[in-house]
């Protein structure tokens, strides 16, 4: 889990504003929704 944080938010801080964007408007299950919101929270 720790793994996967840290991987989510090396790749948000590679991405533009606007992937940023698209990336939070993608479907996704409860649990990878959950990993975005806890990686950026405390990235």
């Amino acid at each position: 889990h720790d793994h996967l944080i840290r991987i989510v938010q090396k790749t948000w801080g590679k991405m533009s504003p606007r992937a940023r964007e698209l990336a939070l408007e993608l479907s996704m299950s409860e649990e990878a929704r959950a990993v975005v919101e806890e990686a950026l929270s405390s990235g």
